[in-house]
């Protein structure tokens, strides 16, 4: 069962549905997920919660602040599908230029996959967006200021048998900046991890991604 809530947001009836004329700020999204054990074969019984509030800040000379806070819990013996990892882009690969890929929208730029596992967790994304600079009429990069952090624990990760991951009851940080429309769309971005799950070497905290931005032309 979702729930979407969007208070400001303005919406008009058309003859193919309803179709979003003003779309606002927050926003607030509420979903909940039940198992029910020996029901059509299934084997969990288990109850999941998540939220998601999403923000956007319009300042001076147009630059924007993006503020997104999410977080979830679960009742129950869940399998490993149904717990939370934090949404992670990373890779630990040798030579170390296979590690630059795309980066998400949301996700843990420096965090690997499967690293940490969570059955409660709470995560805050900020983005600041500083106006295009028009070098040229076509050259205009961007610059976003990027700091994640996220928080959780897990309750009995002996259930989850022959797997190895970390927990994030101490905190996981990481920040980065993104230069965005420096070719056709492309750009660059560089994160840095650092606190209390900080890699002891340098460069398993460092990650660079490619970057998208599509632009429409209005």
């Amino acid at each position: 069962m979702g729930l979407q809530y969007n208070p400001k947001s303005e919406y008009m009836n058309s003859p193919i549905g309803k179709l979003t004329i003003r779309n606002e700020f927050p926003q607030f999204t509420f979903q909940l997920t039940k198992s029910f054990e020996n029901v059509l074969e299934s084997d969990f019984d288990f109850t999941q919660i998540n939220f998601r509030v999403l923000h956007k800040i319009k300042r001076l000379r147009k630059a924007t602040t993006h503020i997104l806070a999410e977080g979830g819990i679960v009742f129950g013996d869940a399998p490993i599908s149904h717990l939370y990892n934090s949404t992670p882009n990373y890779t630990f690969k040798n030579p170390w230029k296979k590690r630059v890929t795309l980066a998400g929208k949301n996700s843990f730029e420096t965090m690997g996959y499967n690293e940490f596992i969570s059955d409660k967790f709470m995560a805050v994304h900020l983005k600041h967006e500083i106006t295009s600079f028009k070098i040229t009429t076509k050259f205009k990069p961007q610059l976003t200021l990027v700091t994640r952090v996220a928080i959780g624990d897990i309750e009995n990760s002996s259930y989850q048998n022959g797997l190895e991951f970390k927990s994030l009851k101490k905190g996981y940080i990481e920040s980065g900046l993104e230069f965005n429309s420096l070719f056709k769309g492309f750009g660059l971005s560089a994160f840095y991890r650092y606190g209390a799950y900080k890699n002891p070497e340098w460069s398993d905290n460092l990650a660079l991604k490619l970057t998208y931005k599509l632009r429409l032309g209005f």
